[in-house]
């Protein structure tokens, strides 16, 4: 059994603080007093982390142990955006969450929106999982009666939803969640606010990046449905439990739907099956080139990414049958140093898509 305490540099219990043996999913939590027990090994290493605090691993030697956690002055000093200004974290007054970029490159999602499940607390993202289709998301739960849409900047000017967004154009992400947030947008920032920055040319050479990624997506939960002679019999059950006389189906006609003998009289069809097949594909390539001087730096991004759904392909029709996205981002950041005292920035961003 591994037990210790974490306290802070003012020699305070923290609680909360997650403690994992590193390299598994094994963990818990301090309780009130800043204890923890957990059951592991001698030699093991421990992962303590806490937001605002330095992450700390510790070999545990068979001794209790007297953790301190130490501030993370990196993080505080980081600087945030909100509205049409920046301040460092440590000023903070709002909520405000900073989705880590590095995380959602991670995700093999297709979509900006579905990249940032799980990275933001108080974010709350559902996913049809239709091919093309972007998850809905929701800041702190449902905000007003109709419209509960987050509103979306990008580069300070406010946008349209981030359905078609090619992740590979961020550069950050903050989302403002709370009134004191939100205020400099008024009652258009009442369900939150998602601002994007994209990236923007840096200094040096030429810098080509070409990224691409194959996935093969599986369907999680189908239904599953009784066969025709199960319905057939619950039918009849039914009806007798009722105390109707006549029985739906006979004891022949049963068992035609049981051992298939007349399958277009007494059909036995698994149409989950038949309709859906169980694994689909997913592309996503992104090329890229940035560098530039003092007086002109450059961005440019294009991308394709191609998703087909779990719909079976009928060769019967002259039509695909099955659902599918082809979309092609195309996006640009060019910065130029006119004088000292004037710069020009010009953003042209562009996206094709044909989805069935």
């Amino acid at each position: 059994t591994m037990t210790g305490t974490v306290v802070d540099t003012d020699n305070l219990p923290l609680i909360g603080v997650n403690v994992v043996i590193k390299g598994t999913s094994t963990g818990t939590t301090t309780d009130l007093d800043g204890k923890f027990t957990l059951t592991g090994e001698n030699g093991q290493t421990l992962v303590f982390s806490y937001i605002g605090m330095t992450l700390q691993e510790i070999v545990y030697k068979g001794k209790p142990l007297h953790v301190i956690m130490k501030d993370d002055s990196k993080a505080l000093e980081e600087v945030v955006i909100i509205g049409y200004q920046t301040v460092k974290k440590s000023d903070l007054t709002g909520a405000v969450a900073v989705v880590d970029t590095k995380e959602m490159k991670k995700s093999s999602a297709g979509t900006l929106v579905s990249q940032m499940q799980g990275l933001a607390t108080g974010v709350n993202v559902r996913s049809s999982g239709r091919a093309g289709e972007d998850a809905s998301i929701q800041i702190r739960g449902v905000g007003s009666l109709s419209n509960n849409a987050p509103l979306w900047v990008v580069d300070g000017m406010i946008t349209d939803p981030g359905v078609d967004f090619n992740p590979a154009d961020v550069e950050s992400i903050q989302i403002l969640k709370d009134a004191s947030a939100t205020a400099v947008y008024g009652v258009r920032g009442a369900n939150g606010v998602i601002l994007i920055t994209t990236k923007r040319g840096q200094l040096g050479k030429p810098k080509v990046t070409l990224r691409s990624e194959y996935a093969v997506l599986t369907g999680l939960r189908y239904p599953e449905y009784i066969n025709a002679a199960e319905y057939a019999g619950l039918m009849n059950e039914a009806r007798d439990n009722a105390g109707v006389a006549n029985m739906a189906y006979t004891d022949e006609e049963i068992e035609l739907f049981r051992n298939g003998s007349s399958p277009y009289l007494y059909p036995n069809v698994n149409w989950v099956d038949e309709v859906l097949k169980k694994n689909t594909t997913q592309s996503i390539t992104n090329l890229n080139i940035t560098g530039g001087t003092e007086v002109v730096r450059y961005f440019v991004n294009v991308g394709y990414t191609t998703q087909s759904g779990l719909y079976r392909d009928n060769g019967d029709n002259a039509y695909s049958t099955n659902s599918r996205v082809n979309r092609y981002n195309y996006r640009s950041r060019v910065d130029v140093n006119l004088t000292k005292d004037l710069s020009v920035e010009l953003g042209v961003g562009g996206i094709i898509q044909n989805r069935n």
